[in-house]
C-alpha cells in the first residue's frame, strides 16, 4: 500500500474539546503527517513498521505510543496483518491539545508531573508490556465515558501513564528538527511511498530527486533537514526492517534470497547493516522470533 501525496489533518470534534477514535481497518495512519494535538495510541492488533521524528523502528500489538504536537509520525502495517474490519479494531487513538486542561490547572503543584510528560512527549514516547497494559484499559475507559466523565477519564488516563513512564523509552533523537510545512510534507510522502512500492529493486538517488523536483544535492540535504538521516539510512532501515519481518512470518526463507528480496546487492553488506541495526546476525535474530515476540529494532 502506498502511502498517501496529501497529508490528513485531524480536526476535533466541535462538540469535544478532545477527539476519541477507533480504526478498524489498518494503515489509517500510514502517511507522514502532524498535528498540533498530542496523539496517545494503543495498538490492539497487527504488527509494522512506525516512523516518529527520525526514528525507524518496530510496533506491535499491545504497543501505546505517545506522539508530541507537530512531531511527524506514521504507522505502516505489515502486509501479512489481517483487513478484517468486523473483528477487533486494531488501534484506539486519543488527539488533545496541551493546553486543552487550562493554564491555571498545569501550574498547580500537582501538574508538575504531568508537565514534564508532555514535554518529553516531543521525542515520542513507547510503552511496551505491563505498563502498556494498564494505560491500554484506561484508553478504553475514555473511550467509552462522555461528557464530563470523559475527561475525568482522561486524566487518569493520563496519571497512569505518569506512573509506569519510567518504562518508556524515547522514540525520536533529542536534536530532531521538525519543522515542517505542507510541501515537505508531500514531498515526504511521496518519497515514502516510492520506497516501499520499490523496495526490493535499485534505488537511486536520482531516481528519488527526480520524483520530487530536486537535484541529487539538493534532495540529500532536503531529506537530512526533514528526517534527520540520510536517505541511504532510511532504505536501509526499512529494508532490514522488511527482513525482520519475514524472518518471523517465513522462517524456513534463506537469509540470502531475503538479503536480494529486501533491495541489497551485496550479502557481506547486508549482513552488517543487519546487526548494527538488530544487534545480532540474522540467524540469531529468527532464532529469538520463535521464542519471543517480534523484537523492536532502532538505529
Amino acid at each position: 500500500m502506498e502511502i498517501r501525496a496529501k497529508p490528513l489533518f485531524v480536526q476535533r470534534p466541535v462538540e469535544a474539546s478532545f477527539s476519541v477514535r477507533q480504526d478498524g481497518v489498518r494503515n489509517t495512519n500510514s502517511w507522514w503527517h502532524f498535528h498540533s494535538e498530542i496523539e496517545l495510541i494503543g495498538f490492539h492488533r497487527g504488527t509494522g513498521l512506525q516512523f516518529v521524528g527520525d526514528s525507524i523502528s518496530r510496533f506491535e500489538a499491545g504497543d501505546v505510543v505517545m506522539v508530541g504536537s507537530n512531531l511527524p509520525h506514521c504507522w505502516r502495517y505489515d502486509e501479512t496483518a489481517e483487513s478484517n474490519a468486523t473483528v477487533e479494531p486494531y488501534s484506539t487513538a486519543i488527539h488533545f491539545q496541551p493546553g486543552l486542561l487550562g493554564e491555571v490547572f498545569m501550574r498547580l503543584p500537582e501538574s508538575g508531573g504531568l508537565v514534564q510528560l508532555i514535554d518529553q512527549s516531543a521525542r515520542g514516547l513507547l510503552l511496551r508490556g505491563a505498563g502498556a497494559r494498564r494505560v491500554a484499559d484506561e484508553l478504553t475507559v475514555v473511550r467509552q465515558a462522555s461528557g464530563m466523565h470523559r475527561i475525568i477519564a482522561l486524566l487518569h488516563c493520563l496519571a497512569t501513564f505518569l506512573e509506569v513512564q519510567a518504562e518508556a523509552q524515547p522514540l525520536s533523537s533529542v536534536g530532531f528538527d521538525y519543522r515542517i510545512d505542507r510541501m515537505d510534507e508531500e514531498r515526504i510522502n511521496k518519497i515514502y511511498g516510492y520506497s516501499f512500492a520499490h523496495l526490493g529493486q535499485p534505488i537511486t538517488l536520482e531516481d528519488v530527486a527526480d520524483l520530487v523536483g530536486l537535484s541529487r544535492t539538493s534532495f540529500c540535504r532536503f531529506f537530512k533537514r526533514r528526517t534527520g538521516k540520510t536517505y541511504v539510512q532510511f532504505l536501509t532501515e526499512i529494508r532490514i526492517g522488511y527482513v525482520c519481518r519475514q524472518l518471523v512470518d517465513k522462517p524456513q526463507r534463506p537469509v540470502k534470497e531475503l538479503c536480494y528480496a529486501s533491495g541489497f546487492r551485496n550479502f557481506a553488506s547486508f549482513h552488517e547493516s543487519f546487526r548494527q541495526l538488530t544487534g545480532m546476525s540474522p540467524k540469531a535474530y529468527r532464532s529469538q522470533a520463535q521464542q519471543i515476540t517480534p523484537r523492536n529494532f532502532h538505529r
